[in-house]
């Protein structure tokens, strides 16, 4: 997805911000022309958009790149991809199992204050509060064993 990376560079230089936008934005228009899109890519480049945003005053084009997201499915009866719109919120929810807080953390967050309206939201600090990072993908909630990238968390065995 080099479209996107460039995109965030231009939001990052002053003076490249309409650049940046039409860039993006042409991305996300040629989406369904690719057969597997990089979701953490695309929510790293939403979270930059929407700082970009955020930073020029553009408000509610911010809050509408902080709320989507897009889950992808694949239909293998019709070789198609269908695509659910999501908020970012549900989206970490809905993959709370499938990656550790800290890469949320590294997705979202930079020097710059990307994905500070993501990760300070109510929802998403309360997710992952009683979540304990103890090892490289692995964590511990209440009595669950928690290993990303796995089906699900694994209850602890009563001792």
């Amino acid at each position: 997805m080099p479209g996107l990376y460039l995109a965030v560079a231009l939001s990052r230089n002053t003076g490249d911000e309409e650049r940046a936008i039409r860039t993006f934005n042409e991305v996300i228009e040629h989406l369904n022309d690719i057969p597997q899109r990089p979701q953490k890519n695309l929510l790293w480049a939403r979270a930059n958009m929407a700082r970009l945003y955020r930073s020029m005053g553009r408000i509610a084009d911010a809050e509408k790149q902080e709320r989507l997201c897009r889950r992808e499915f694949s239909a293998q009866r019709s070789r198609s991809l269908l695509i659910t719109i999501l908020t970012c919120r549900e989206w970490i929810y809905g993959h709370r199992f499938t990656y550790p807080p800290s890469e949320f953390y590294a997705i979202f967050a930079d020097d710059v204050g990307t994905g500070s309206h993501i990760l300070d939201h109510p929802e998403v600090v309360q997710l992952f509060k009683d979540i304990k990072e103890v090892g490289p993908n692995q964590a511990i909630l209440g009595n669950m064993g928690i290993f990303y990238n796995q089906k699900g968390p694994i209850p602890f065995a009563n001792q």
